[in-house]
């Protein structure tokens, strides 16, 4: 019998990935739903093998993710789906750190066989990550090799400035530089890494860990 746990809010695809298991695993299964983390915690300790299907994003999951990366070290026979609802930089920061190199990765709104493929491969204790997340872990370690590669030092402490919300009048007096030399400055940047606002510009910043999310949103 495989046992498959399943965390995720929407009961509507809850609904669906129940249909799609039975579609590509013709044995013996049984699904439970899982509500909370600590539900998972106890489904694990019951049975270390299971199949855990799981999207970070779910609201009994809000702000857990270290927890939840946690609880996968811990349980390194179970075999885990990331079933993504949405991605953001604290969260490809964690793939590019290889944290999360345990897990196999397919998004909501990927193609159904993309989708179908990863559930299978999972259950058959494959490895897989969907196109998409390949694409997007390409772009980032890009934006990580301009950061570091393309900007001078100068350019990469104004975009640090930049992209924590300070103003060029605000930079130009901490850095005893004139307000002309910061614009020449930012004028480079944006060049350099392809850009032409300052919220792609703050991208490239979180993703080559000039700042980090939370000093964005501060």
């Amino acid at each position: 019998m495989l046992n498959i746990g399943i965390v995720e809010s929407q009961e509507i695809t809850r609904y669906a990935l129940k249909a799609l298991i039975r579609e590509v695993y013709q044995g013996d299964i049984n699904v439970l739903e899982l509500d909370n983390l600590a539900d998972l915690k106890s489904y694990l300790a019951k049975d270390p093998n299971a199949v855990i299907i799981v999207d970070p994003f779910s609201q009994c999951l809000e702000k857990q993710s270290d927890l939840l990366l946690m609880l996968r070290e811990q349980n390194l026979k179970s075999q885990w789906l990331l079933f993504f609802s949405e991605l953001n930089e604290q969260w490809l920061k964690q793939f590019l750190s290889n944290r999360i190199s345990s897990f196999n990765i397919v998004f909501q709104n990927d193609k159904l066989e993309h989708i179908k493929e990863g559930i299978s491969k999972t259950i058959l204790k494959e490895t897989y990550l969907a196109p998409w997340i390949k694409k997007k872990l390409e772009e980032h370690q890009d934006s990580i090799l301009k950061v570091e590669q393309i900007l001078t030092n100068a350019e990469r402490e104004i975009l640090k400035e930049i992209a924590s919300g300070k103003m060029t009048k605000e930079i130009a007096a901490e850095r005893s530089i004139s307000a002309h030399t910061v614009i020449t400055h930012r004028k480079n940047i944006f060049k350099k890494l392809g850009v032409s606002n300052v919220y792609d510009a703050t991208r490239y910043a979180i993703r080559s860990g000039i700042i980090t999310v939370n000093d964005y949103y501060i």
